[in-house]
């Protein structure tokens, strides 16, 4: 066995997501998660780099743009929601299982991401506090917006955007899981259109709201959106994943059937979708186009087994913990960077700290995912919990 390959089993039999019976692990959602969050985190480092004095046109220019762009890694974790919360409701109404239990279904959203969200949020209270008491005054110019009791409390009941009308001091990444919470809460009902047997029909309500959402929400004032940002904002990327989870079920029988067109027409799509998210009146067509690259990554033979290494699919697995830690750990590196007092250009410095907080991020991310985001992936981790308590024997948790 190759070197690579070892570690690359290593890798997922240490770090890997837990899968449970009855589960199906699908590799290429995680190596889309790998994308969604290696692009979130470059453009969140490319915001602390120093840029002043970039000239137009130029490489320095050009690569902090597309940097920039990353923050639409956000949407792409939207579309994946959709795919994979649409599955079993989407089984059920399309025929092809049995019905899924709510209170399983909540439950499960409630113990798989209660207990690491907690953890983090009330490390990331604790550690601004503890920099306040340290730093004095001066820590406020540090880490913008110290914490507080109220932005607390609202950011762990995630209700920060609609109470505030802006991002929470505990950490600013934290608005995207507001949206989320609201699509889990909303997903059993938004699946109704699952029930429609007619599969052309059903397509065209998924594309209506793909389509037609961008352009409803043109009808309203922006600084509304800016202030209320909610699930209505991003409904288009969730009806996008799902359509995939239409395409998984019905055409492809969950097991997509794999082509290099598809592997061209990848290397068509994504470009393309970097190109429209560079002009926001073509809005429009972004969740499509987001949509034909899934499709590619699911159907191509060369991108699907790039998105299924191991290696990408432990990061990918890990994404939730590092979306959770990656902003506070860029924001406290750059505070001893920036002491650099450096006059390197843009390209140099974001090199340098890439180099520096890159690591960081993922050795943090590595120990707080196996630490306090695993254990949780187990459904059973309650009652296996209780058994503990109790003194009873339990059954070790299963890996793949």
């Amino acid at each position: 066995m190759k070197p690579l390959q070892k570690l690359g089993l290593a890798l997922k039999s240490r770090l890997g997501r837990i899968v449970t019976r009855g589960r199906t692990f699908i590799p290429e959602v995680d190596g889309l998660r790998f994308i969604a969050i290696t692009a979130v985190i470059l453009f969140h480092l490319q915001t602390f780099t120093p840029n002043q004095g970039i000239a137009a046109h130029t490489l320095g220019s050009a690569v902090s743009t597309l940097l920039d762009l990353g923050r639409y890694g956000v949407q792409l974790f939207f579309i994946l929601s959709g795919f994979l919360l649409a599955m079993p409701f989407a089984n059920w109404r399309l025929g092809l299982g049995k019905r899924p239990s709510l209170r399983a279904y909540y439950l499960r959203r409630l113990t798989r991401l209660e207990p690491p969200f907690m953890i983090a949020m009330l490390g990331l209270f604790l550690l601004g506090i503890a920099v306040h008491i340290i730093s004095g005054p001066g820590a406020a110019s540090k880490w913008p917006g110290i914490p507080q009791w109220p932005h607390f409390i609202a950011t762990i009941f995630y209700q920060h955007n609609l109470v505030y009308g802006r991002t929470s001091p505990i950490t600013p990444v934290e608005w995207s899981l507001e949206v989320e919470v609201q699509f889990y809460l909303l997903a059993p009902l938004l699946t109704l259109p699952f029930s429609i047997r007619n599969a052309i029909t059903r397509r065209m309500v998924f594309a209506g709201v793909i389509v037609g959402s961008p352009l409803l929400r043109g009808l309203v004032s922006p600084h509304f959106w800016q202030r209320f940002d909610s699930l209505p904002v991003h409904l288009e990327f969730f009806a996008a994943g799902f359509f995939l989870a239409d395409l998984f079920l019905v055409d492809w029988k969950q097991t997509p059937t794999r082509s290099f067109r598809w592997d061209v027409a990848s290397l068509v799509g994504w470009p393309v979708l970097v190109t429209l998210l560079l002009f926001p009146n073509y809005s429009v067509f972004i969740a499509p186009a987001a949509l034909f690259c899934y499709v590619g990554a699911f159907r191509g033979r060369i991108s699907s087994w790039l998105l299924s290494r191991p290696e990408v699919t432990v990061l990918g697995g890990m994404c939730y913990t590092l979306y959770l830690l990656h902003y506070t750990i860029i924001m406290a590196s750059n505070t001893f960077l920036r002491k650099l007092a450096l006059t390197w250009g843009f390209l140099a410095r974001f090199a340098l700290d890439a180099l520096i907080v890159l690591p960081m991020i993922l050795i943090v991310s590595v120990v707080f995912f196996y630490i306090c985001e695993r254990p949780f992936m187990n459904p059973a981790w309650p009652s296996r919990t209780m058994q503990r308590l109790r003194g009873s024997p339990s059954v070790p948790l299963s890996s793949a």
